[in-house]
């Protein structure tokens, strides 16, 4: 699909000598190099050094949280099982009340028992309810396919087993064990996951080794089950067999993630082939299974209640006094003392005493609380950490430190406590502690206790969780690529990230969704069904199917010179990316994970005009924009590569659809401009973008036949469109965040950017914070609880496999054949395209950080001309989605129902929002001006009419100039309302709703430019955006409505280039017109004459005026009389003017003879030749006088005047697609001349007869279809206009009736005291605001829809942080994974260090510089005769990055001088690049030598003998095929019919 870039420089060189290299004496002058291109990534220092120390602060934060939520969530679930032990189970407690030596023991009651079983539930139930709301939204949001009654019941088996051994180990295991016991023992929960891990092993070289491991394991897990229970002292109130089974069944919950389809053993298998079906029934399942594990535990509450109390009803019995306060029991402690030795004793003394103290009710909340939020931040921290790609150092490296951490908090705990039993007892109460380890730690305790087998158990759950130091997965991955299960286990979370981190994260994006296969109806049909179909698949498809393949294709017109300047030096930065990129793949054999290729496709529209000259079929040329195109291409190369940068001559081909140009981009990357002719194909920007889908991924993608079906689907899925406006600028970095988002989600169909406006004056200023917000909050709302609507063109990334999809692309093609087609269809085409994507299913995103900046519109009318078109277009798609919305929600999984509904409340607001912005000029005018509120109504009301009239009845111009002189009355007396409004909430106070509302707003746009610091310098322009709110929101809304039968374009119209069959048709109508009208005057009779101007001179032959006068031919009046012009006249006047040029063209040919021969004769006789003139002047003169014949004949009498004028035709025969004329231009002189294949050629044929046919010009239908539009103008604003007065009305009524019908608000009211004397007391009356309901309810939606878009804003740029962390890289953090080791290390390095050695200049070349004195500041200093004649010698050759970055790697001066490697980590990079390379050479020629052998032995190189070999026929020989090299296509020039492919084979170079 794209072009093979081998090394061969004679590919790149082949048609230099078609430029002139030799320069001139007099033309050495040169213009310095354009200064450096500011907007590069890596010149960005500040940003990318506030970026990399964002990323070192995430790295050590996420790690500290990690770490500290785990030690504080397991300490404290150890805390709440502490407090179950046995009644007979005491603790030390301290009381500051008591004095003395006295030591005290505290017994828990069965109150206090109770009520940490039920914290113990309450910390179950949170993670299960956040999984079953996060099911029950993707169910209602999204929706989700229905299980199998065994794809619901086999999760619900293993989740029921895992709940009833995670409710026997807190209720009866863990609260007969020491703190430091039970935290030891959650490491022994991987039996489960350690044999189902061992048994899907596939084999491979170390498989034994393993397997051993395995083995030892699983047995050191197994050790746990049986140690304690039968080697350590247990009492009489233990269970020992609960152990097991608890650990047993715990550890049945991570089955999913350890089963995979490449064990040997079948059941393995088919549990791995469930786990990929469970896949996408997710969340429908896990929508019922939370509430099952709630049900189960509680019953498992139930029971171990009955196992610790004796009873069950307990539990519900003594709820209500658990959470109360209660009595703690409180013993004094006594001293064993032996009766028999002391008889004295009696035993009262032996009877300790005892008391009740109050417990803290609020000490189980709190607990609980501290539990539960501190289990929830591990787990959203270590998701985090896993999707922006911190794994190994903030994820694997704190959980496996979290025990061991949370072992030696406890100890220290329990060491300080047993020294001090007060310790703490400022944070814990006195009765409350956990249940230490009896005797000396190391002796009683780690020896006799047999606890050293712990370390044995924490290796072998290191062991059965490597997978979490490896990470495999994508950046930016979903909660369901991340993790096996929905959220996380309350009580272990640590062991929980690790067991449920996916170990197949790698393949998940890629067999996620099973291929789907409709039958003829259009329902899915099963693929397993189908056998043999996954198997064909992983047969046929190649790993470089699978690479991202991006088209860039950019409609053009009528771009400015800087705007093309703008979109080339993207493209530019485009190539000098993917040509690093590639040479660290080609010749460092380095797997990038951002490697993409791409190729550019630029389609000028309307790209020729009528040539001067009527030659045959082909009176057109290229037109001026072409030129300037063709003129600043090397220019904006220069921009972006700091240096003068000489491409290779494009090839110039002729086309069915008008011509093509073809570069080869210093980065060996094609840039194509198809330049449309339109006479030959349909122009406008929706039927380019229909062109290039159809050639890309038409022609060049399904129309293959060398590759399989299910080749082309990956393909398809791996291939993108990134559409482009003219006018764009971007950097590489923003397409590789759109390509992001593409693997993360293969249903997302379409991707765009922030678009940054560009320009200056008021108008730009006011886009840039309309921009801002609009995608601060509603593009940010969109991508959160739905999809975005509008993946604007300008800057977007499309998916080919959605484009190529049912109803898309097809569709596409659909002409406009009724009114509302030409609003909807042409006036949006993107909008459109993104409508036809979401309804058929797939998702439109929004990425914030994909930076893209774009010329906005500089002045007033051209911004109204613009937004006249994309207001009734949007509003049209929008109602398009809205009308079907029960299809689009069925077929769409990212669009729900409330999300329709908050599409709805918009469009409301979208509609009622010029009726609401004229009630609030009303208020705000009477506030202002100290008006009446029906005054202020008329002088609102007056001119609002009054431009409704204007936009009815005149033209466009005229409906231009009101709205700007209105827009500057309405702005100057905003500014007067901003006055008023500041004076009223002072008057009103802070709490008035007015003020509230203002207040609110401002600080959510405050804040939202804080959350974005880059563009917090939109908001000083929201002032503008303020004053012009009744422009902009009433003023345009108007215009866009009563212009809806306006269809064209509006912005960059120019002077539009007639063809040659438009001005046949309007001469042929004007000669119409004229007969018409000498009819009419002719009919006119007696009246006509009395008119001045429509008088008919039929007897002065020789006179004529400026107008007459008569009455019946009696008499007439001429005034203004001239001589009428004499054709014979004429003739003579263009004769002699044509002399005139003849005889000044000789002259000046003699005067050059004269100065050729006077300096021929002083340089010598024999130089001066036989003295005849330069060919050139003869043909000079040969011209000259064949013009004078020319005109002669034309003027002679009898000669035809119509073609007087007319050039005389050329004699040579015209082929469109062998010798146009516009190939022959002098500015395309140099260009190769190349052509289109047979195959492509019908291609286009074919396309442009069936999809692109130009319109024709239909008078009459076009009249007609003025017609209806006019009439559908008419139907909308007449709604439009009723709605909103309706609305107006009935708000401003009931503003006046708000003593009658009101709302009282609460708050600010004014307090009126009153002393009556007559009854001698005091009258206190409070006075309410009054609102009137409706606008009230109106507030609230819209309040309401400013609350959900400041909640999606925030989400998303919590999104668009953990995008930005997962590409900011820092070296250190990377050499502790495995995925990026020190060879791969060297990837972001390494292409750092390419780009730099690309642009780098010979050691050589930049010491004669620095002698020549080229950049001294000094202009005395500064050699400019010597620098001139280095430029005259100096060959400049082709500018090529890869053949550049060879010449540089080799170099060793470049590493002497060069400010590259003044860094130690650049040294350290290029060793290891040169290091890489020499094994890559080594390796490729042990690959050469062994295929010589082959070939020495009668084998090919891939095997086959050579009798075996391929032939390929040309013409009637046939000849043995050469080793497999690269084939170099010739196609022979076209001639009547297209002829044979013949292909040449080069051979590869190593």
């Amino acid at each position: 699909m794209f072009a093979d870039d081998g090394s061969d420089e004679e590919i790149l060189l082949a048609a230099e000598a078609n430029r002139p290299k030799k320069v001139e004496n007099w033309d050495l002058f040169e213009v310095l190099p354009p200064d450096k291109d500011s907007d590069l990534d890596e010149d960005r220092k500040f940003y990318n050094f506030t970026l990399k120390t964002l990323k070192l602060i995430t790295y050590i934060v996420t790690f500290v949280v990690v770490l500290g939520a785990s030690v504080i969530s397991k300490s404290a679930t150890v805390l709440m099982t502490s407090q179950l032990r046995n009644k007979n189970q005491s603790i030390p407690y301290c009381s500051s009340q008591i004095s003395g030596s006295v030591e005290f023991l505290s017994y828990s009651t069965q109150e206090e028992r109770i009520s940490w079983v039920w914290a113990i539930y309450f910390a179950f139930m949170l993670p299960e309810a956040q999984a079953f709301l996060r099911g029950l939204r993707l169910l209602i949001f999204k929706g989700q396919e229905r299980p199998t009654l065994l794809q619901f019941f086999l999760p619900l088996l293993f989740e029921t087993l895992h709940t009833i051994g995670l409710a026997l180990l807190v209720y009866t295991v863990l609260p007969n064990l020491d703190a430091v016991k039970a935290a030891m023992l959650t490491n022994a929960m991987c039996i489960i996951p350690g044999i189902l891990g061992m048994l899907s092993r596939g084999y491979d070289a170390q498989w034994v080794l393993k397997n051993v491991i395995d083995i030892c394991a699983i047995l050191f897990q197994i050790s746990a089950l049986f140690v304690w229970p039968l080697f350590a002292p247990q009492k009489s109130s233990d269970n020992p067999w609960i152990l097991p089974i608890s650990a047993l069944l715990i550890s049945c919950g991570w089955w999913e993630n350890f089963v995979e389809t490449t064990s040997p053993f079948f059941f393995i298998q088919m549990l791995g082939r469930m786990k990929t079906r469970l896949r996408r029934t997710r969340y429908f399942t896990y929508t019922f299974i939370p509430l099952w594990k709630m049900a189960v535990f509680l019953l498992m509450l139930v029971v171990g209640t009955k196992i610790n109390e004796d009873s069950w009803s307990v539990a519900f019995d003594r709820f209500h006094d658990g959470f109360n306060t209660h009595n703690i029991t409180v013993e004094e402690k006594r001293p064993p003392i032996d009766t028999s030795s002391h008889p004295e004793t009696n035993s009262s003394y032996l009877k300790p005493g005892s008391f009740y103290e109050e417990n803290i009710e609020t000490t189980v909340l709190w607990t609980m609380g501290i539990q539960m939020l501190s289990a929830y931040i591990c787990y959203i921290f270590g998701k985090f950490a896993c999707r922006i790609c911190i794994q190994a150092f903030s994820f694997s490296f704190p959980i496996l430190l979290s025990v061991p951490t949370t072992l030696a908090v406890l100890v220290s705990l329990c060491g300080l406590r047993n020294d001090d039993v007060c310790f703490w007892d400022s944070v814990l109460p006195g009765y409350l502690w956990w249940t230490c380890p009896e005797g000396e730690f190391w002796n009683d305790f780690f020896v006799k206790e047999h606890t050293w087998v712990w370390v044995l158990w924490l290796l072998s759950q290191t062991w059965i969780t490597l997978h979490i130091w490896h990470p495999k997965g994508l950046r930016l991955a979903r909660t369901e690529s991340v993790f096996a299960t929905p959220m996380y286990n309350a009580f272990m979370v640590d062991q929980t990230l690790a067991l449920n981190r996916r170990r197949d994260e790698d393949s998940l994006e890629m067999d996620e969704e099973e291929e789907e296969i409709e039958d003829e109806d259009g329902n899915l049909i099963d693929p397993e069904a189908h056998g043999g179909h996954h198997d064909h698949h992983e047969t046929t498809v190649r790993p470089e199917d699978r690479i991202p393949k991006i088209y860039v294709c950019a409609t053009m017109w009528h771009e400015t010179v800087d705007e093309m300047i703008e979109m080339l030096k993207s493209i530019f930065r485009l190539d000098q990316d993917q040509s690093a990129r590639r040479i660290a793949r080609r010749l460092f054999e380095y797997n990038d994970p951002g490697y993409y290729e791409i190729e550019t496709n630029i389609f000028f529209d309307d790209a020729f005009e009528l040539s001067d000259k009527d030659d045959g079929d082909s009176p057109v040329k290229i037109n001026a924009f072409i030129r300037d195109f063709i003129g600043q291409i090397e220019l904006a190369a220069a921009h972006v590569h700091q240096e003068f940068v000489k491409l290779r001559p494009p090839k110039k081909i002729p086309t069915p659809y008008g011509g093509r140009l073809e570069w080869t981009l210093p980065g060996r990357t094609k840039l194509i401009c198809h330049m449309k002719d339109k006479n030959k194909i349909r122009h406008k920007k929706r039927w380019s973008q229909v062109m290039y889908m159809y050639y890309l991924l038409g022609y060049r993608l399904t129309y293959r036949h060398d590759l399989t079906t299910e080749r082309k689907e990956v393909i398809a899925e791996n291939t993108f469109l990134l559409a482009l406006d003219g006018d764009i600028d971007f950097q590489p970095k923003a397409v590789e965040l759109l390509v992001d988002l593409m693997k993360k989600n293969r249903n997302l169909g379409a991707a765009c950017g922030r678009i940054h406006p560009i320009g200056s004056g008021p108008m730009v200023w006011y886009q840039k914070f309309e921009y801002a917000v609009g995608h601060w909050f509603q593009k940010a709302t969109e991508h959160v609880f739905g999809c975005v609507l509008c993946s604007p063109g300008c800057f977007s990334l499309f998916r080919a496999k959605a484009l190529m999809d049912y109803n898309v692309m097809k569709r596409y093609t659909t002409t406009a054949t009724e009114p509302i087609h030409y609003v909807q269809y042409d006036q949006g085409e993107d909008r459109w395209l993104c409508t036809l994507l979401l309804q058929r299913g797939w998702r439109v995103e929004y990425s914030a950080a994909s930076d893209a900046k774009t010329h906005a519109p500089e002045g007033f009318r051209e911004f109204y001309n613009q937004r006249r078109r994309w207001v009734p277009s949007t509003m049209a798609n929008i109602m398009d989605l809205l009308l079907d919305f029960k299809k689009t929600v069925k077929q769409n999984p990212d669009i729900s129902y409330p999300y329709i509904g908050y599409q709805i409340f918009l469009m409301v607001g979208t509609i009622l929002g010029p009726g609401t912005i004229f009630l609030m000029l009303v208020g705000a005018f009477a506030v202002a001006f100290k008006l009446d509120q029906w005054d202020s109504f008329l002088y609102n009301f007056i001119p609002i009419l009054l431009f409704i009239l204007v936009c009815f009845f005149c033209k466009s111009d005229i409906q231009l100039m009101v709205a700007e002189v209105l827009t500057t009355i309405y702005a100057l007396a905003m500014v007067a309302v901003v006055v008023a409004m500041v004076l009223q909430i002072s008057q009103d106070g802070l709490v008035a709703p007015s003020s509230l509302f203002l207040i609110i707003i401002a600080a959510s746009f405050i804040i939202a430019g804080i959350v974005h610091p880059l563009e917090f310098w939109c908001l000083p322009h929201g002032f503008l955006y303020y004053i012009t709110i009744p422009s902009m929101y009433l003023l345009l809304m108007i215009y866009s409505l009563f212009n809806l039968n306006v269809v064209s374009w509006g912005t960059r119209e120019g002077q539009k280039t007639k063809t040659k069959q438009e001005l046949e048709a309007e001469q042929k109508e004007m000669e119409l017109l004229q007969k018409e009208a000498e009819k009419n005057q002719k009919k006119k009779g007696l009246l006509a004459g009395l008119l001045p101007g429509l008088g008919v001179n039929k007897d002065n032959k020789d006179a004529d005026g400026s107008f007459e006068i008569s009455f019946a031919g009696l008499f007439k009046l001429m005034c203004c009389v001239k001589e009428k012009p004499d054709e014979g006249k004429d003739k003579l006047d263009s004769i002699a003017l044509t002399l005139m040029e003849v005889q000044k063209k000789i002259e000046s040919m003699e005067k050059t003879v004269d100065r050729q021969f006077n300096f021929t004769r002083r340089v010598s006789i024999a130089g001066s030749g036989s003295g005849m003139l330069d060919p050139v002047l003869e043909e000079e003169l040969e011209d000259a006088a064949a013009q004078i014949h020319t005109a002669l004949l034309a003027n002679a009498p009898g000669s035809d005047n119509s073609d007087s004028d007319k050039p005389k035709k050329s004699n040579i025969k015209r082929d469109d697609l062998m010798n146009p004329e516009w190939m022959e231009e002098k500015d395309l002189t140099p260009f190769e001349v190349d052509f289109l294949s047979g195959p492509e050629i019908r291609f286009w044929e074919a396309m442009i007869l069936k999809y692109l046919v130009p319109l024709d010009a239909d008078k009459r239908q076009e009249k007609e279809m003025a017609g209806l539009l006019i009439d559908l103008r008419n139907k909308v604003a007449f709604t439009f206009l009723m709605i909103n007065a309706v609305f107006v009305v009935l708000l401003f009524l009931l503003q006046l009736e708000k003593n009658s019908v009101h709302v009282n608000w609460p708050y600010g009211a004014e307090v009126n005291v009153t002393y009556r004397v007559n009854a001698a007391e005091i009258a206190v009356s409070f006075e309410y605001l009054e609102l009137e309901p409706i606008g009230v309810a109106f507030v609230g939606v819209f309040g309401l829809v400013l609350v959900i878009q400041f909640i999606g804003m925030m989400i998303h740029r919590m999104g668009t942080f953990f995008h930005i962390m997962a590409l900011t890289v820092l070296e250190f953090f990377n050499k502790d994974t495995k995925s990026i080791e020190n060879e791969d290390k060297t990837i972001k390095e390494g292409i750092g260090l390419i780009r730099k050695l690309q642009k780098a200049k010979r050691a050589e070349a930049k010491k004669e510089q620095q002698k020549a004195g080229r950049k001294s500041q000094f202009p005395g200093r500064r050699k400019t005769i010597t620098n001139l004649e280095r430029t005259r010698n100096q060959d400049k050759p082709v500018h090529d990055l890869i053949r550049t970055f060879s010449m540089n790697f080799k170099d060793p001066e470049i590493r002497k001088s060069s400010k590259i490697f003044q860094s130690e980590k650049a040294k350290q990079t290029f060793e290891a690049m040169k290091e890489r390379r020499n094994t890559v050479l080594g390796r490729r020629s042990s690959v050469v030598e062994r295929r010589k052998s082959q070939v020495g032995l009668g084998q090919d190189p891939i095997g086959r003998s050579r009798a075996d070999s391929l032939t390929i026929s040309t013409g009637s020989d046939a000849r043995p095929m050469p080793p497999p090299g690269r084939f170099q296509k010739n196609v022979s020039r076209y001639s009547g019919k297209p002829q044979g492919e013949q292909y040449e084979m080069t051979e590869r170079k190593s």
